[in-house]
């Protein structure tokens, strides 16, 4: 559910606090002077107002308003935000309306809009999934590795004697990769080679004064940053200034671009430049992606948006390399696969984008298309260290000085001649390359003796060559192009899934890490909401108490902000190419989860204590009455649902333990529990809302004091308290019995929010009609008593079998129905086989069949794991039914007013839930599918 759902216990003046806030919001958009935004997607894009200070850009609220306004907007509720994705909405587009059904037609129609927006593709020149469906995926070429062949040698020779043929261009750029997290950790990186990289770089670059570099990871500058002396900070910003360290992308981290969402993407870049701006007054305006596993067209599209000039990629298919090498395409105008009729001519979105002509951004495999070459021009000796490089580089002397040019030119005038404009870009680095003292004297003298030979010689070798940094090289590349006919070529698609053959001479395609640890997947999409969320609060929040001068709340929301700074950090730190894929090793994986649950934690309690603020009017008095709907105890469990604790009398706080009252136990009719629902998204929503209470016997309250005539009380299956599961561990370790809790249980009910809303709702007890909201449970073996040497006393007193009227299954296939369609389900593994649609008329359509299978794949040795996805080629089936050596097998159906639903349990393994809603609106279009693995 992408809904927030909080518990409190005190209920004072929601109505019109909640219109105060609510006012506040729209006064606040019209001081922008801009209209309240709409989302372009089902999360609300990072707004540059959050960003920074708390105190710039947070100054257009006002609580003036009439109290006949406030009256007026009671019934708006209080308006905060929006984050966290919405499926039912986007299901919600399958809808038939019936004539009959007015209500369903409200909620399908409403606040949709009249626009509808023509997309239709781009046009260009190159399109990726036409070209890739050609490619040849076992060339000749795959055994020696290397692509370059007699056709290009010939076209290489034909160029040399080609007059009209510009001269040949270098551009030399000193890089170190650094990767935020990977065999160490950030932290553990940051100490033992990045913060050393830095200081090096601004004493040995005041000395070598021609000398240029590149940086792109935000994340160690800043930290590198604030332990600088101040003499080393100005130096710093005295080179980026001259242009000689040129500041690339600027995000926070070098992004993956597979598993990544596109507001994280975005954040992360945000944070990036925002520090940038504050702290050096840079702006960024070249990109620099070379080691994410595979390319997509988001970055670029994000780059356009943020008036960069170019952007360079590196990790492609190899039949690409060898295509665009082929074509001489390799600069190309990156455009958007989709765009609207009336933008034909338009280029927003579009950007100039270099691919790196071979294998690796190391030296070896980017000075061209030879590496055993390259080896050679790579001048890292480190005592104690032994590499093939080490091996074979020498260094430069006057005595091997003009051949090592020749030779050295030779190779850059390869890489040109795949280009049309004779330009070459090389990059000299490699993965923390430049930490130590020795090697930076090694690698700036060499190559300062190989320019200084080609330049003194320049008639002779025809050729300009230099340091420089990846803007010098777009430069000098649109300076060329611009009167070339044909111009750039255009490309739309992208670069997935990305495979390369230069460590073993086979392919090896890198689509493994799409999956590879997806539970530190789930928490970076879990702290992507909660900050959205509580950024938004918060500017409210904070807001709210500078109108009403309350100095001490503002004085702990300034400290509080730090909290938001540090989550968008560990945030924008997870999206590294090496973490959210999974491909660190386990102990830096387990340091970006810590992260992200601390940072987690942290915004969940902010928003607790905001929205605290908001629903009290004038002087806050009362703290800690409002908790989150869950509880998480570390970073490796999932997230506990906590019940609503219901107390005496509406004015006070919760009191009663969790444990107290049974599913027979009595109650107090004056008992109440309240809880808001804060939707965090930019449009009206209808949810069905679970929450957990302690008595099946309750009624749902709305603000206005109506009771809510649809709801539906479930039962929650316990499987894990040994006090409540009421079965022993078989022999093989499945579960022998399941039972249903006595001291939880699940309500249901239809929620309507409106659009950045709290909404605030009662549980009251309800002694008289709460057994028509009760649902049928049909489960064989799932209701009889604990005994009694297991069972707690107060459990003994209520049984769960004088609340839902449990029956065994009935034989046959199951089938599950509501006016929208009709499901059936197998008798005997509980899967869905067949789905029924109805039309208008409420009529059965032809049915289609399905199959629900869990399988999986065995992988090949050796060749399959973090990155890599590769079968056992000797496995005689591509996959394997898991739920085959599961004899314990239990299905359990549950029918209300409000859903009906299918789950099978297979021992501790898998839990599979199907589920349907009859509400009467869009809701019951879809089918729900929910699955809990234990791995």
């Amino acid at each position: 559910m992408s809904f927030k759902l909080f518990r409190r216990g005190s209920a004072r003046c929601i109505g019109l606090l909640s219109a105060f806030v609510t006012i506040l919001l729209c006064l606040y958009y019209i001081s922008i002077g801009q209209p309240n935004p709409t989302p372009i997607s089902e999360t609300g894009a990072p707004s540059a107002a959050l960003r920074g200070s708390p105190l710039s850009g947070l100054t257009g609220f006002s609580v003036d308003g009439g109290s006949s306004s406030i009256i007026h907007q009671q019934k708006q509720q209080l308006v905060i935000a929006s984050n966290q994705k919405k499926s039912s909405e986007t299901k919600s587009a399958q809808t038939s309306v019936s004539p009959e059904e007015q209500s369903e037609e409200q909620y399908t129609n409403s606040n949709w809009g009249d626009k509808c927006y023509e997309l239709i593709q781009s046009n260009t020149n190159i399109t990726a999934s036409e070209e890739h469906s050609k490619f040849d995926f076992q060339p000749e070429w795959m055994r020696s590795k290397e692509y370059w062949d007699r056709g290009f040698e010939e076209r290489f020779d034909a160029q040399k004697k080609d007059k009209q043929r510009p001269p040949l261009k270098i551009i030399v750029v000193p890089h170190s990769h650094n990767d935020p997290g990977w065999l160490k950790t950030f932290t553990n990186y940051f100490q033992s080679d990045s913060r050393q990289i830095l200081n090096l770089l601004v004493t040995k670059m005041q000395e070598y004064t021609d000398m240029t570099f590149i940086w792109s990871e935000i994340s160690f500058l800043q930290l590198w940053w604030d332990q600088a002396h101040p003499t080393k900070q100005r130096a710093l910003k005295r080179l980026i200034d001259a242009g000689r360290i040129e500041i690339t992308t600027g995000g926070w981290v070098m992004t993956d671009e597979a598993n990544v969402h596109i507001y994280p993407m975005l954040d992360q870049l945000i944070e990036g430049h925002q520090w940038l701006k504050n702290n050096l007054n840079v702006t960024p305006k070249v990109g620099w992606s070379i080691d994410p596993f595979g390319h997509g067209s988001t970055v670029p599209y994000l780059l356009s948006g943020a008036n960069f000039e170019g952007t360079i990629i590196q990790r492609i298919h190899y039949a690409w390399k060898q295509w665009f090498a082929r074509q001489q395409s390799g600069d190309f105008i990156w455009k958007p696969y989709w765009r609207s009729r009336k933008d034909k001519d338009s280029e927003a979105g579009s950007l100039l984008t270099h691919n790196m002509p071979f294998d690796i951004y190391s030296i070896k495999g980017s000075c061209g298309p030879h590496p055993f070459i390259c080896l050679n021009f790579d001048f890292r000796k480190i005592p104690g260290e032994y590499t093939e490089y080490s091996v074979k580089a020498q260094f430069i002397t006057d005595d091997n000085l003009e051949s090592k040019a020749q030779l050295l030119l030779e190779q850059y005038a390869r890489t040109a001649s795949l280009f049309p404009h004779n330009v070459a870009l090389i990059p000299v680095g490699d993965d923390f390359r430049y930490n130590k003292d020795r090697e930076v004297d090694q690698q700036y003298q060499n190559y300062k003796k190989l320019i200084d030979h080609i330049m003194a010689n320049r008639r002779l070798y025809n050729a300009d060559i230099r340091f420089g940094t990846p803007s010098d090289y777009f430069e000098a590349i649109k300076e060329r192009m611009k009167d070339h006919t044909p111009g750039f070529p255009t490309f739309k698609g992208d670069f997935f899934v990305y495979s390369d053959i230069f460590s073993e001479g086979r392919p090896a395609y890198w689509s493994g890490y799409f999956t590879t640890r997806p539970f530190y997947k789930l928490l970076s999409s879990e702290l992507e909401h909660q900050l959205r969320s509580a950024e938004i609060v918060f500017t409210l929040a904070y807001n709210t108490a500078r109108q009403a001068k309350r100095e001490n709340a503002i004085k702990i929301y300034e400290k509080n902000y730090e909290l938001i700074i540090n989550a968008r950090r560990n945030l924008g730190l997870f999206q590294h190419h090496d973490a959210i894929t999974g491909t660190s090793k386990a102990a830096v994986m387990r340091d970006y989860a810590m992260r992200l649950f601390e940072s987690t934690q942290n915004m969940v309690k902010m928003q607790e204590s905001c929205l605290e603020l908001l629903l009290q009017k004038g002087q806050p008095r009362h703290h800690g009455f409002l908790l989150s709907e869950f509880e998480r105890d570390n970073f490796n469990k999932l997230p506990r649902k906590m019940p609503i604790q219901m107390a005496n009398g509406d004015e006070s706080t919760p009191t009663v333990p969790a444990g107290e009252g049974g599913a027979g136990g009595s109650s107090s009719s004056g008992s109440v529990g309240s809880f808001v629902l804060y939707n965090s998204l930019a449009q009206k929503r209808l949810e069905v809302v679970t929450l957990r209470v302690q008595h099946p016997n309750v009624k749902i309250v709305n603000d206005k004091g109506v009771e809510l005539n649809h709801i539906q009380i479930n039962p929650v299956w316990n499987i894990t308290d040994t006090y409540e599961q009421g079965l022993g561990t078989s022999v093989s370790g499945t579960v022998g019995r399941i039972r249903t809790s006595t001291r939880q249980f699940e309500v249901m009910f239809v929620a309507e929010l409106e659009p950045l809303s709290l909404s605030t709702y009662r549980v009251q007890v309800d002694e008289v009609n709460f057994k028509r909201n009760i649902a049928t449970i049909y489960c064989d073996d799932c209701t009889e008593s604990q005994p009694a040497s297991v069972s707690p006393p107060e459990e003994i007193e209520s049984s769960p079998t004088s609340v839902f009227e449990a029956r065994g299954k009935p034989a046959g296939d199951i089938q599950l129905e509501n006016p929208h369609m009709r499901l059936l389900f197998d008798e005997k593994s509980g899967f869905l086989k067949t789905i029924t649609r109805k039309n208008q008329k409420k009529e059965l359509l032809k049915p289609l069949q399905c199959n629900i299978k869990f399988a999986a794949y065995r992988s090949a040795q050796f060749h399959s794991g973090a990155y890599l996805f590769k079968t056992d080629p000797e496995q005689s089936e591509a996959e394997k039914e898991v739920l085959e050596g599961y004899t314990d097998m239990r299905i359990i159906i549950t029918s209300g007013p409000i859903a009906s639903d299918v789950t099978v349990i297979y021992g501790p393994f898998l839990a599979h839930t199907v589920r349907i809603f009859n509400t009467r609106t869009h809701l019951d279009a879809a089918i729900y599918v929910e699955n809990d693995i234990d791995f």
